[in-house]
């Protein structure tokens, strides 16, 4: 795959910074910019082993295949619930599994010169690395030892609702390149946005330890606001013909949402993180292939989500934080011209 030139620039700071002896990077790319088409060429340029951190199955899924594609002549494993491809040249490992008891301890440890150790280390969404369980398994790679391996973390929002700031973990931000820039230069296109506008009153919502409203008051709130059906309406009015993802901000919200949705002549799912992988595979196949033309969801396919046939994102759950509101982006929701598969990003409605 032919790279982009703020991609090639990025992977030349990021081998600039390692020379420097830098370890710790962060690199900061707006959705849409190609985030894992840059991961997976840094991990094939450099030696040695690499693993990649990710929290959510489907996104786990996504990076094999753009693993496997970059990187044909490496082998590729997961691990997740059963499967422990600990060896595997590049690992795509799932975190919620690795903080189960006993399974971080099934990874080879860091030490200095072993074969076996990981060079490069990569967590997506990067903002997340510092909570705890995540700087527990990071640690036992290496990433806080003077002599570890490359600590590679990618975002589109470096920022975090609880204050907390990056540099606990990152040395240096060592690539920036934002969302206008990206539309300027005409690799992205510009969002139009529809605003839609619901019964609702937020000054009743309660907010929880992180600062944001809790998804408990805003259910009650929007449920009492006939939001759902006043989704399906905006939907049908202002996107009849377009595919449409949904967030929603709970998954009782998300299910009356499809609902509505297809009471005004849309075929619409729900999915949420009960449903097993093979009916959640079976939901996004259909949405893939037009079957489905409207997927709403609470949490699940936000960040990472990959699907370049969407042309549609309704965001319709009220948040105070910059990240998670950024996070309601998949990266592949139109082919804009130029576009390299996993690197898209849509001319999309939002309502709020």
């Amino acid at each position: 795959m032919k790279l982009r030139d703020y991609q090639l620039e990025c992977l030349a700071a990021s081998e600039a910074a390692w020379q420097a002896g830098i370890r710790n990077q962060l690199a900061v790319l707006a959705t849409g910019a190609g985030k894992t088409v840059i991961a997976c060429e840094l991990m094939r340029r450099r030696p040695g082993r690499s693993i990649v951190l990710v929290d959510r199955d489907v996104l786990g899924k996504q990076w094999v295949e753009k693993a496997e594609a970059a990187m044909p002549g490496r082998h590729v494993g997961k691990v997740k619930a059963e499967a422990n491809k600990v060896y595997a040249d590049v690992v795509i490992a799932s975190i919620d599994t690795l903080l189960e008891p006993g399974r971080l301890e099934r990874l080879p440890r860091f030490k200095p010169d072993t074969p076996a150790a990981f060079n490069t280390v990569i967590p997506d969404e990067a903002q997340g690395s510092i909570a705890e369980g995540r700087m527990r398994a990071l640690d036992y790679l290496g990433v806080n030892d003077p002599r570890g391996p490359l600590l590679f973390g990618v975002t589109a929002t470096p920022d975090r609702l609880d204050g907390r700031g990056l540099n606990e973990l990152y040395s240096k931000i060592v690539y920036e390149k934002n969302l206008l820039e990206l539309i300027n230069e005409g690799w992205l296109v510009m969002p139009r946005a529809q605003r839609v506008y619901l019964n609702i009153n937020l000054d009743a919502a309660q907010t929880g330890p992180s600062g944001d409203f809790t998804d408990e008051s805003l259910v009650e709130i929007m449920k009492a606001g006939n939001a759902p059906e006043l989704i399906a309406k905006a939907l049908r009015l202002h996107a009849p013909n377009r595919k449409s993802l949904l967030f929603l901000p709970s998954v009782q919200l998300a299910y009356l949402t499809a609902k509505a949705c297809r009471s005004v002549g849309f075929a619409a799912e729900a999915l949420d993180g009960a449903r097993n992988s093979t009916e959640r595979t079976s939901v996004l196949d259909r949405f893939a292939s037009g079957e489905i033309q409207v997927v709403s969801n609470c949490d699940l396919l936000g960040v990472g989500f990959d699907e370049p046939t969407i042309d549609c994102i309704g965001a319709f759950r009220p948040t105070m934080s910059r990240s998670l509101l950024s996070a309601d982006r998949p990266r592949n929701a139109a082919k804009p011209a130029g576009r390299q598969d996993g690197s898209a990003c849509p001319g999309r409605r939002r309502g709020n």
